[in-house]
């Protein structure tokens, strides 16, 4: 879970989001948001409903870009130490997946970028399939293969991936 709810009731919409109980994540998150404009905890557990509930990719999107302008209108867009910035990490986590999903993949790279710049641990492998679609297969490549060192099991099964579609797509 994530630290730092401004409500309880936000913390409820985020465990329902968690349990996977994702139409009931999106009936309350829309009232919570109806009453609550400015939520981004809101926001962002109804871009997840959407996401992983509904597979509805630009309504993802568009929630998880509401979810980080609440966030950055709160707290800026370089939260402090003192700030709920795993909220802000987290965010940008499903935006980047977001782009992907609907083919941004420029997009995708400058929303990874700015995480890894702000947030550590570094998303290295996850750079390899939108350079690959691109098509910057160099860098692609690079990116799978700096993966595999990274040491993680979720760095090196993208690395791995990366590496084994680069040939189908660069020809």
């Amino acid at each position: 879970g994530l630290p730092s709810f401004p409500t309880r009731r936000s913390s409820d919409l985020w465990e329902l989001a968690q349990a996977g109980r994702f139409m009931r994540a999106r009936e309350l998150s829309e009232r919570y948001i109806a009453a609550h404009p400015d939520s981004y905890v809101g926001h962002f557990v109804l871009a997840l409903a959407f996401h992983y509930g509904e597979a509805n990719a630009p309504r993802t999107l568009y929630e998880v870009k509401l979810a980080r302008q609440a966030f950055e209108r709160r707290y800026g867009a370089e939260p402090t130490p003192n700030d709920p910035w795993r909220w802000h990490a987290r965010i940008l986590e499903e935006l980047a997946q977001a782009e992907g999903d609907l083919d941004h993949f420029a997009e995708k790279l400058a929303v990874i970028a700015l995480k890894n710049r702000l947030y550590d641990p570094d998303q290295v492998a996850a750079r390899a399939w939108p350079l690959m679609k691109l098509p910057r297969y160099r860098e692609a490549r690079f990116a799978a293969r700096a993966g595999l060192h990274v040491g993680t099991e979720t760095e090196t099964g993208i690395g791995l991936k990366s590496l084994c579609a680069l040939p189908f797509r660069a020809g």
